[in-house]
């Protein structure tokens, strides 16, 4: 009996460990859209990781992140010591992720491994997907699990599968008012075009149609440029008529790869 109740742990502690792939990075991705995955980028080895900051991604059998956690020396820490564009709005010192059948729950965690909200002021996340596996809406909640708006006045980001690599992206309130990408940025229909890495190229702000306008400043477009030459990520505004430049935004990022982010803080 205890030969057989002794095989079951064993048994049991082989495959939680067979169902962990951990992987290291110096930082995130940068994601303009909540739509966009959660990548690392700057990758560490595990010796590597223990001497530096580093985020920790844990991956399931499914290759579905599970944990996501910023770390020195295997403690967690605040998430003010990663880098500029490390998306730390909307994560926490650990965040963990669980799936359902066609959704995807991130809650989060601070540095003592207590529950808390996310930079955004959020308590939890509650991605939905589609029958394809893609993800179609996102609504946030408070520790009472009642609706809330995050800090840029958002509750709920809704997407449409407009081609393989376009997204449309709307917003509303908790009172169901449509609202822009930002509280100072001010597209409302958004039509992300990635590339087939899931890299942002561009983002169109464009009415019903999906036919490009501008928004209240003469913007219509936002397109995101790598300098392979250098480490800077240059940002393109232009207006709808004349494509003329509006402004050229450079923001200097360290250890930057060429091609492995764009977007914006």
């Amino acid at each position: 009996m205890k030969y057989f109740l002794l095989t079951i742990v064993f048994l049991s502690c082989s495959l939680f460990t067979e169902a962990q792939t951990a992987k290291y990075f110096k930082h995130l991705v940068f994601r303009e859209t909540p739509y966009s995955k959660t990548e690392g980028r700057i990758t560490l080895s595990e010796d590597e990781s223990k001497n530096t900051n580093h985020f920790k991604l844990s991956y399931d059998t499914s290759n579905r992140l599970f944990l996501i956690e910023h770390l020195y020396k295997n403690n967690l820490i605040e998430l003010n010591r990663s880098g500029l564009l490390d998306g730390k709005r909307v994560l926490a010192p650990k965040t963990q992720v669980d799936y359902s059948k066609n959704t995807e729950t991130r809650i989060f965690f601070d540095v003592d491994n207590k529950p808390t909200s996310n930079g955004m002021g959020v308590f939890k996340e509650v991605y939905s997907y589609n029958k394809k596996g893609k993800r179609i809406g996102l609504k946030f909640y408070n520790k009472n699990d009642e609706p809330i708006n995050n800090s840029w006045n958002i509750f709920e980001y809704m997407w449409e599968h407009v081609n393989n690599h376009s997204v449309l992206e709307t917003r509303k309130d908790v009172n169901g008012v449509n609202v822009t990408i930002r509280p100072y940025y001010k597209f409302h229909n958004v039509l992300y075009k990635f590339n087939d890495k899931g890299l942002l190229l561009s983002m169109n702000n464009v009415d019903k149609r999906l036919k490009l306008i501008n928004d209240e400043t003469g913007v219509a477009i936002d397109k995101a440029h790598m300098i392979k030459i250098t480490t800077s990520l240059i940002l393109s505004f232009l207006t709808l008529k004349t494509k003329q430049l509006l402004v050229h935004l450079w923001e200097q990022l360290v250890g930057l790869q060429p091609m492995t982010i764009m977007g914006i803080a």
